[in-house]
């Protein structure tokens, strides 16, 4: 039967206490219901929602809205007065990482002392309290129950809180606890965070990688093929082509012929201005100055029939080399003097200036990204590279269920109350920092270290706030997300839930998560601008002393390195020899001898 739209108490209220203006109207100013229909049902042939009258309490009537396909507004309200002036029985659990839970100062838990507990969680469960108009009174599991949950869930004192809430000890526990599978099918949870897994890694350092990963730089922009191109293809055959079109001609590097040496010319030049200098001062040395002359004379012709042609392998040993050394320096110092010549060396300087910019670019960006890029970016990547994992079993289920990889997990530690199993559950370990501690580069005992670890963001976000674990870094987000919350106990779930959730959709909970969220104090690391490492240009410095030492090696070792001497550059090395030997005689006006040692030519004329 429809209500009575007409009566007293569906009329609008004239109350002060009632009035519009009032933000948020008190429950009883709420008259909704009177616009909905409800009727009286039997409790044994009706399986919807329905109510015991509070009006016939003695005739055994029951009314629903549901059967009229209406909605019960006295449903909200009515749970929320219940929680007026009520106490529960509240555990507290401190976490042991993260920061979006609650803490307590000591780090014990279930402890009563209010002002040592902080966190959003608590925060929350506070203003839910000034809200609820409820009153918490800090409780612990009774003594005999904590062997109880070990035998069902783990000797955890976070699954004795669970087991106590589930059996009505305590009413609802406060922590961020991780609903697993277990813990769900116990107890009613009310969902208070969602938080995303990531996987931990070292950063890299100057000496994690290897020298040849280090040399390997430098050649990394191009691949072995393209290097092999361009080294044994491309700029010998520009020399060759060089060579080929300048070859003989007036001007060119490459003539067929050698002139004669700066240091013939320079000694010529010398014997004619003290020629001159003694016919100045000693005019009775004629026979002596014509003698000079003609000796110098000498020289020249012996000059002349010493220049032959040069060998061609002579300047194309000189082109090749200059086509090299014109990659390095980026241009080219010889000047091409035919036409097809400067032709050439227009396509040998496009080459060089294309295929160096190209390089540095491309280098540069390698350097750059290996700054800042990890060298495992998924789980992917780090189960192929062999890594085992460490991480607190709760967070880590899916994951090990998911990727197969429970094997791969560091076990509990047995001495510290663990039981073996793969994943920290132990109770006295602190088990969500040991996750941290026990990352350890290049070990060899992965029963007890891990190479990297999986845990929930927050985790990693509150010890780097503090400036610890600067080396590790998320290396990668992984396809899962820990649901953390608390449990309640089923006969006060329905209304504590209900007010739990208005106030976390009313962001009561993200405001108490944004003034707790803690500051980054590690070094900030960017790819922009980073510099270089001594390390990362390990092939510069390699190749660079590798030319350094072969040329000290071509000067100072002969025997290592023969030169071949021809026969004309040695017999020009002896007519020197005798120059210089001619010239101070003359400069000193004295007539050669018999004893001398001079040129044939010079002893018929004597």
């Amino acid at each position: 039967a429809e209500h009575d739209r007409h009566t007293l108490p569906c009329q609008e209220s004239t109350d002060e206490e009632c009035n519009p203006a009032i933000s948020p109207l008190p429950p009883f100013c709420d008259r909704s219901w009177c616009q909905r229909s409800w009727c009286y049902i039997d409790p044994d042939n009706c399986k919807l929602a329905f109510k015991e009258s509070s009006i016939l309490t003695t005739s055994n009537r029951y009314y629903s809205y549901a059967a009229c396909g209406e909605m019960d507004s006295f449903t909200q309200d009515s749970r929320l007065a219940s929680l007026v002036d009520r106490t529960f029985r509240v555990g507290f659990n401190s976490n042991s990482g993260g920061w979006t839970g609650a803490y307590a100062i000591d780090g014990k838990h279930f402890g009563t002392d209010s002002k040592k507990w902080y966190g959003p969680a608590v925060d929350f469960v506070t203003e839910a309290a000034k809200t609820g108009l409820f009153r918490i009174e800090f409780a612990s599991p009774p003594d005999f129950l904590f062997e109880k949950a070990e035998e069902f869930f783990s000797s955890s004192l976070f699954d004795a809180c669970v087991y106590a809430t589930s059996l009505g000890y305590l009413d609802f526990c406060v922590s961020q606890y991780t609903i697993t599978a277990s813990r769900a099918s116990s107890a009613n949870w009310f969902q208070l965070h969602t938080e995303p897994m990531i996987l931990v890694v070292f950063e890299e350092t100057e000496n994690s990688n290897s020298f040849y990963s280090y040399f390997s730089h430098i050649l990394r922009p191009f691949t072995r093929g393209t290097w092999l191109l361009i080294l044994l293809f491309i700029v010998p055959v520009m020399g060759a082509l060089m060579l080929m079109h300048d070859l003989g001609a007036t001007g060119s590097h490459y003539p067929r012929a050698n002139p004669p040496t700066s240091q013939q010319r320079d000694i010529v030049g010398q014997s004619s201005r003290r020629d001159s200098s003694n016919d100045e001062n000693n005019n009775d040395t004629t026979s002596s100055l014509e003698l000079g002359v003609q000796k110098e004379e000498n020289i020249q012709n012996s000059a002349k029939q010493n220049i032959k042609n040069t060998p061609i392998h002579i300047h194309l040993m000189h082109a090749v080399y200059e086509s090299f050394l014109a990659l390095l320096q980026q241009n080219f110092n010889s000047t091409a003097v035919t036409p097809s010549g400067k032709i050439n060396l227009l396509g040998s300087s496009f080459f060089v200036l294309a295929i160096m910019a190209i390089y540095t670019a491309n280098l540069a960006a390698i350097l750059t990204q290996d700054v800042i890029a990890p060298t495992v970016e998924s789980i992917h990547d780090a189960i192929r590279a062999g890594y085992n994992f460490c991480g607190e079993r709760k967070s880590v289920e899916a994951v090990m269920d998911l990727y197969g990889i429970s094997n791969r997990f560091v076990p509990d530690p047995m001495e510290l109350g663990g039981d073996g199993k793969p994943g920290f559950n132990c109770k006295y370990c602190e088990s969500r920092n040991r996750v941290f501690d026990f990352m350890k580069r290049g070990h060899n005992d992965p029963s007890t270290y891990c190479n990297a670890a999986i845990v929930p963001q927050e985790d990693l976000e509150l010890l780097q706030s503090y400036g610890l674990h600067c080396d590790k870094k998320k290396a990668a987000n992984l396809p899962i997300y820990t649901q953390t919350g608390f449990p309640v106990f089923d006969g006060v779930s329905t209304e504590l839930i209900s007010l739990f959730l208005q106030l976390k959709n009313n962001g009561v909970y993200v405001s108490k998560l944004e003034r707790s969220r803690p500051m980054d104090a590690c070094p900030i690391t960017s790819g922009e601008g980073t510099s270089l490492s001594v390390y990362q240009l390990t092939g510069v410095w390699v190749i660079t002393f590798i030319f350094a030492f072969l040329g000290i090696i071509a000067k100072f070792a002969p025997t290592l390195c023969v030169w071949p001497i021809s026969v004309s550059q040695k017999r020009i090395k002896k007519d020197q020899g005798t120059m210089k030997k001619s010239l101070k005689d003359a400069s000193t006006c004295r007539v050669p001898s018999s004893e001398d040692n001079l040129p044939d030519t010079f002893a018929q004329e004597k």
